[in-house]
Order: structure tokens, then sequence, then C-alpha cells
């Protein structure tokens, strides 16, 4: 893992992603969406990355996966 960072709006600059508000706490209805970007370094070919929200007292929300 080289970086990730979460927040609640970000965009391109320069061919790189900026995150533009950086934050770990989110409020519902105002927060409609949760950005989080990661990058890592590995070997060429395909890889599994799987992604898991837990809500405020730690119960189990929701997961994601992508290859």
């Amino acid at each position: 893992m080289i970086r990730s960072v979460v927040g609640a709006k970000g965009e391109q600059r320069n061919g790189s992603f900026v995150m533009t508000e950086p934050r770990s706490v989110f409020y519902i209805p105002e927060d409609r969406e949760v950005i989080v970007y990661f990058e890592w370094e590995g070997p060429k070919g395909n890889h599994h990355c799987e992604g898991m929200v837990k809500g405020p007292s730690g119960q189990f929300a929701t997961m994601t996966s992508f290859e």
C-alpha cells in the first residue's frame, strides 16, 4: 500500500486524484457518498480487492469487491 484516503469529495488534478474533503466521520442524509481512494504497488496482472463498511457501533453494513 502506498497511500489511502477517505473523504466526501475529490477531483482529478494534473493526472492525480486529490481528496478535497478528507475525513472519517460522515452524516446521513447530508453525505450522499463516501469516497475511498488507494494506491498500491504490485506485480503486473490481475488483483482482487475487497472493501467492508461498518456502522457507527461497529456492525457490518456492506461489502464490495472487484478484480
